[in-house]
């Protein structure tokens, strides 16, 4: 079969090289393989590509690969190959400055510009052809791929911009830029592209579709409408004024105002012209009796009430007990003091629900949402080509963490553990020093945010070293209902709700946001009864997470420590106003209070806070083969606490051998009886 005298430019990325840089070449003896000039060596014909396989080689310099490493060695040749009298002439044609174009490793192949194609793992996947006056071409033989689709591997909370094309996504991301605005800037390949291929990535995101003023722009955000309407937090699009001229995009918008000179208007313009529904819909829903068509205007979001919102929970949920509900939103509302950071464990067994109702608050703009912690998650020392500074902690300032799972991080090397640990410890104590390997130090200082984080009873496995970290978390142990009937009634409404899941899912999330940013509870009043009393609950829970220090043959170092009451009576104090909020009480009241002992109970260490209170109800005292039978703890377990509490003044006791009884100090008798901590309503 005879073979062309060269590689149709059409052909493949090959015909791309062969083009651009080696016009001579020719096919081998075989008609398989085709020669030229390597692009690395410079040796003429001693670049062997075969198109059928994909595969190249050169016979000097021994570069070799496949199709995608070639796109991604030429990506390198390219981008050394760019000069800014190139950048330049491309900044002319598209009407930008030339700063605009300068991170997004626009490259020069001697014909084209060429524009890299990252996957969420920065990844190249495909090479983009440009040349003045002519079209964007893809990469023959690669699938479409979202632009800078790597951004939102680091998304940290800001809007992400869905732009129609390339260069609106360069124009979005310049303008963003110069304006001092947080924000993260994808590009679709066109507006007909099936958004479902990347619904994943925009989850719980803020998202703001920027298509073209075309009816091919008005049909793409139609999908985009549909595809990730029940899956983001938020959905905006952007209704270009009538008057535009047929086909009008956001490159258009900002070249305009950059040439003008008045970029914050440029931006100003992008904001008015944002409506929370397509214009399609804006247009059939909001036709006047006259006929005529009016602009869609966004209706004022309308206050609901708490009783309201625990309906909407109970409608899909089972929640018997709607404490886990409160003391989510109230860990919120404490957070909006500016006093104790409140960080917050809802401690329960796996598929328990703490997860889900967790997930209920992630359209709240205050919330930052993590599904995976990691040390380089909080503090990177990666920065991107504008020097952004990708570190979760900077983004946290005034917001609340929430991370749906704590569990694996509790599984992590104990290495990258600590790491996390460390930084979290620092975060709470003020500062952050970090000092990178390749020289780079990172500071951050007046860092104050909330954290809601789900997690199991493994919480329970940490060990001294991060005891400083547990010191600073409160905990809430959700009440665990194992009985026939109560798993009945959960699995029934799970299956009644299991075609809905979506739907139920969006419209809690949306009455949780609504409920967040419209609620007023104005600061109740704490009556001196219920401060004391917190304050007594504080003291005694610092007591029972006080530390033995043991080596590893657990013989005791040095006399233990007991954290001071001050910071925790804070946060408990904090609680109670959030919980008073949540209902709109004037002031804390005993219900509340009820919740806040919970909370200080479950704060304590579990095997700890069971034999104390075992012993507490016993009124002669308890043998450890008592407290065994009781609580179904082993005795050795039991044996090393309760050596630990005597050396932490909380037990003493009497007797020898096995006659010895255990009972608790006049001192912690007394706080228990004091705060209360242990009457009925406590279990």
């Amino acid at each position: 079969m005879s073979r062309p005298k060269k590689i149709r430019e059409n052909d493949s990325m090959w015909g791309w090289y062969v083009h651009g840089i080696s016009q001579a070449g020719k096919w081998d003896s075989t008609g398989n393989e085709y020669f030229c000039e390597c692009p690395w060596c410079f040796e003429q014909d001693k670049l062997y590509i075969n198109p059928n396989k994909r595969v190249y080689n050169c016979k000097v310099c021994g570069e070799a690969g496949n199709y995608i490493s070639f796109l991604t060695k030429m990506n390198e040749v390219n981008q050394a190959a760019m000069k800014d009298e190139y950048l330049e002439a491309l900044a002319s044609d598209r009407g930008l400055p030339i700063d605009a174009f300068r991170d997004f490793g626009i490259g020069w192949n001697g014909a084209y510009y060429t524009l890299p194609v990252l996957d969420l793992n920065s990844k190249l996947v495909g090479l983009k052809l440009y040349r003045p006056g002519e079209k964007l071409m893809n990469s023959p033989g690669v699938g479409v791929s979202l632009y800078q689709a790597q951004k939102l591997k680091n998304y940290m909370g800001q809007r992400v911009y869905l732009a129609e094309g390339e260069w609106d996504t360069i124009a979005m991301t310049w303008l963003l830029k110069e304006v001092d605005e947080k924000g993260v800037v994808v590009g679709v390949p066109g507006a007909h592209s099936n958004i479902d291929k990347w619904e994943m990535s925009f989850y719980d995101k803020d998202v703001v579709s920027l298509y073209d003023h075309d009816k091919a722009g008005i049909d793409g955000e139609m999908k985009v409408y549909q595809t990730l309407e029940t899956k983001v937090r938020t959905l905006h699009f952007l209704h270009w004024p009538e008057e535009k001229k047929e086909g009008y995009d956001m490159r258009d918008h900002i070249s305009k105002w950059y040439a003008k000179g008045d970029i914050e208007k440029c931006f100003r313009l992008i904001g008015k012209w944002l409506h929370e529904v397509p214009r399609k819909l804006a247009k059939i829903a909001l036709e006047d009796t006259d006929g005529k068509l009016t602009l869609y205007k966004p209706v004022k979001m309308e206050p609901i009430s708490f009783e309201e919102l625990i309906k909407a929970y109970q409608s899909y949920l089972y929640l018997p007990n709607i404490d886990a509900i409160k003391v989510i939103l109230a860990t919120v509302f404490a957070n909006r003091i500016r006093s104790e950071m409140v960080w917050m464990f809802i401690v329960a067994p796996p598929s328990s629900g703490k997860s889900e109702l967790i997930t209920t608050l992630y359209r709240c703009p205050e919330i930052e949402a993590v599904s995976k912690l990691t040390e380089h998650t909080l503090v990177s020392g990666f920065l991107t080509h504008d020097k952004t500074d990708q570190s979760l902690i900077d983004k946290l300032r005034n917001r609340i963490l929430a991370i749906k799972d704590f569990t694996p991080i509790l599984s992590m090397q104990e290495a990258s553990q600590e790491q996390i640990f460390g930084v979290l410890r620092d975060a709470y104590d003020g500062q952050i020093d970090v000092m990178f390997g390749h020289g780079q130090h990172k500071r951050y200082t007046g860092i104050h945010f909330g954290i809601i984080a789900g997690v199991t009873g493994k919480i329970e496995a940490l060990g001294n070293a991060q005891v400083a970290l547990g010191e600073r978390f409160l905990r809430y142990y959700m009440p665990d209902d194992n009985s026939i009937e109560a798993q009945h009634s959960k699995s029934m409404i799970a299956l009644n709700n299991i075609s809905y899941e979506d739907k139920n899912r969006k419209e809690i999330k949306d009455l949780v946001h609504r409920f967040i940013q419209t609620h007023q509870g104005g600061t109740p009043i704490m009556p001196k009864e219920i401060r004391e009393k917190i304050f007594k609950m504080a003291m005694f829970t610092s007591l029972l997470r006080g530390v033995v220090p043991r080596d590893w043959k657990e013989r005791v170092q040095y006399h233990p420590s007991v954290e001071g009451p001050m910071r925790l009576a804070k946060q408990l104090g904090l609680m109670a106003f959030g919980l008073a909020s949540l209902e709109k009480k004037s002031e804390v009241d005993k219900e509340d209070l009820r919740i806040i002992k919970q909370i200080a109970v479950s704060s304590c260490p579990d095997v700890v806070r069971t034999l104390v209170r075992a012993i507490y109800r016993s009124k002669i005292g308890m043998s450890k083969g008592d407290l065994e039978a009781q609580t179904k703890f082993p005795v050795m377990t039991i044996k090393y606490v309760l050596d630990d509490l005597k050396l932490l003044n909380v037990v003493t006791s009497y007797g020898g051998g096995f006659k010895i009884i255990y009972e608790l100090t006049g001192y912690a008798r007394q706080l228990i009886d004091e705060s209360g901590i242990y009457s009925k309503q406590v279990k």
